[in-house]
């Protein structure tokens, strides 16, 4: 692997938390078992027990030799800071409130909670050494705000402020700094979408900023369209400041790019599975106990496993159904399994540390979520000889599954398919072998050298693409041209003449019995800077796209550079533009790509041909008057 400082930061690091901090677990436990790496935890919250959980991490074998588990609130406790130099700022006072102290787990002094007298609005936060003193001062906001803190102030053993910050992201990049070792190349993984909030931008040139996305990013109907899911908005809106943006499937990296362009910083690493060591002798498969392993909420949609597991009853009355997992839709299941009258078949296990021992006698495993990253629970399926049958969903089980080889991929919602599929691995118990022998092939495409070797790979190509970083300062884009070309077109100068006479007033075209050419052009200003990055590596590129269906259909754009300045040009049949989709109307999409960089506008008529009164033509063919801008006025 690469040289250098290895940092993978999160909110929080916490045993039996979700699969997110599973797999950056099991990444640094591999890059510290199977490389010279020597990973460094970063976990950003303000739980005193951080001790009792590395405890826990090492006894479960997720923390290894060669790993350190640091704490932000921890650190600062532990370490001392006097010398720092104070800040021209006084510590806020604390003297009018009442306190609230609240104990470390070691029985020392942790956290002082600083209320309004006779209240209970919390004002202020102090976080406490070992000694007593305050090592943190926190002002609190408003109450029930997300994130309260106003200010953050680091104190030294004097209580003297000693560091002072807006928020709290100010002081977490400046504990991140401190841990970067002089002149030493640094590799900062980041697997949670709220703590990339934190870090981005971080500029160092030690640093390389990594991000790896572990779930799906839009809303329903999970198009590359789609709504953004809020969560993802601040990330996506810092793209360009990350050296790597790593998605779990190629799919998904797909869909970012035909959202935000394919900016070189984006890349695709899988998640690992490692085998466990299977029991001596083998268990024997059985032939009608499925499994499923998952939370029990909305986005595993159990719902459906259940439905489809009941119409499996009604035919195999002696087929059995074990759910382990606990969640908010546990009533909720509960009262379906009531409805359908299949509780002596189906049972909701809870949770159970063991329960992925059920995968090696298991005939199948269930999975019907509504949308995935690359869930782990299908790898360590496979890991152990399991089949999956799945819905074929957004993303992952695509990429892990071959149909008919290791498992079954059925589309969502089918309940009726995926009872076929379990019926069929009822009555065909050879089918089982040969699915779980598939199954105990495909999980060694995923196995730790894999992962090494990819993870090479990409953190090779983010060192050497850091010099080309850009970043866009502003752009300055005029339309020129764009409308349909006339057979007999005027030269351009005297076609500006005529319409400064009629001052823009003619109206809007009805409509074509035969497609017309399209003819765009235009001039784009680009004002940027890179370290090593040219403008002659700037990628423009034409659209004609659909949202509501994700139709994109490119479209030749001729380019023409002098300096700083892009003349764009392109002309187009409107039947090339519809050929492909059924979609009734297209946007067109005018974007830049300038490395981690990019710029995207939906192309609009120019301000001279706007006119003030308009015809349009309704689905129905109605026709419609529209009133434009009145004379003088400018278009927003």
């Amino acid at each position: 692997m690469p040289k250098g400082m290895y940092l993978s930061v999160s909110g929080r690091i916490h045993p039996g938390s979700g699969g997110q901090t599973r797999a950056l677990l099991l990444r640094n436990r591999l890059f510290a078992q199977y490389s010279d790496v020597k990973p460094i935890l970063l976990a950003l919250d303000d739980a005193p027990t951080y001790p009792q959980i590395r405890q826990t991490l090492l006894k479960q074998g997720e923390l290894v030799e060669g790993m350190q588990l640091l704490n932000l609130f921890e650190w600062y406790r532990d370490n001392n800071i006097d010398h720092l130099p104070p800040v021209d700022e006084a510590l806020p006072e604390a003297a009018s409130l009442d306190q609230i102290p609240v104990a470390h787990p070691d029985g020392t002094l942790y956290q002082t909670q600083h209320v309004k007298r006779h209240g209970a609005d919390l004002v202020m936060l102090d976080y406490h050494r070992a000694d007593g003193s305050v090592y943190l001062r926190v002002p609190a906001g408003k109450p029930g705000v997300a994130s309260p803190a106003t200010k953050v102030y680091l104190v030294n053993s004097k209580g003297e402020p000693v560091g002072r910050w807006s928020t709290q992201r100010g002081w977490r990049r400046k504990w991140i700094r401190t841990l970067l070792e002089p002149k030493r190349k640094a590799f900062l993984f980041c697997d949670s979408r709220y703590a990339i909030d934190d870090i981005l931008p971080l500029d160092d040139r030690r640093l390389h900023i990594m991000h790896i996305m572990h779930n799906i990013h839009v809303r329903s109907p999970f198009l590359w369209s789609s709504p953004l899911n809020p969560t993802y908005e601040p990330l996506f809106e810092s793209i360009r400041h990350v050296d790597g943006l790593l998605t779990l499937t190629s799919r998904q990296g797909a869909d970012i790019a035909d959202r935000m362009g394919a900016t070189d910083n984006m890349f695709v690493v899988a998640n690992p599975v490692e085998t466990p060591s299977a029991p001596d002798p083998l268990p024997t498969r059985a032939t009608k106990h499925f499994v499923m392993i998952a939370r029990l909420e909305q986005q595993k949609r159990i719902e459906d496993a259940i439905r489809a597991f009941a119409l499996v009853l009604t035919e195999e009355p002696a087929a059995t159904l074990e759910i382990f997992g606990d969640g908010t839709m546990h009533d909720f299941l509960s009262r379906e399994i009531r409805a359908l009258g299949v509780g002596d078949s189906v049972r909701l296990a809870g949770h159970d540390p063991r329960a992925r021992e059920a995968l090696w006698r298991a005939t199948a495993m269930l999975m019907t979520s509504r949308f995935e990253g690359y869930p782990l629970a299908t790898l360590e399926s496979l890991s152990q000889g399991c089949p999956v049958i799945s819905y074929d969903i957004k993303y992952g089980p695509r990429e892990q599954l071959t149909h008919g080889v290791d498992g079954f991929l059925i589309e969502q919602g089918d309940l009726q398919g995926m009872a076929d599929r379990m019926l069929e691995l009822i009555r065909d118990p050879q089918l089982v072998v040969r699915l779980s022998q598939g199954a105990f092939e495909k999980a060694k495409h995923h196995d730790p050298l894999a992962l090494l070797h990819d993870w090479r790979q990409v953190i090779e190509q983010v060192i050497e693409r850091k010099p080309r970083r850009t970043t866009i300062e502003s752009v300055d884009f005029e339309v020129t041209r764009l409308g349909y070309r006339r057979p007999h077109r005027l030269p351009d100068e005297y076609a500006k003449g005529l319409l400064r006479r009629f001052n823009g007033r003619r109206s809007g075209s009805g409509g074509f019995r035969k497609a017309p050419a399209v003819e765009f052009a235009g001039r784009l200003t680009l004002v940027g800077k890179s370290k090593a990055g040219t403008l002659k590596e700037a990628v423009f590129t034409l659209e004609a796209i659909d949202e509501a269906s994700g139709t994109i259909l490119a479209l030749p754009l001729k380019v023409r550079r002098t300096g700083n300045l892009f003349r764009l040009s392109a002309g187009f049949d409107l039947t090339q533009a519809f050929a492909t989709t059924q979609a009734d109307a297209l946007q067109l999409r005018l974007r830049l790509v300038w490395h981690n960089s990019s710029w995207q506008t939906l192309l609009a008529r120019p301000r001279r041909l706007a006119p003030n009164y308009e015809l349009s033509y309704a689905d129905g063919g109605e026709l419609t008057l529209l009133r434009g801008p009145t004379p003088g006025q400018s278009l927003p």
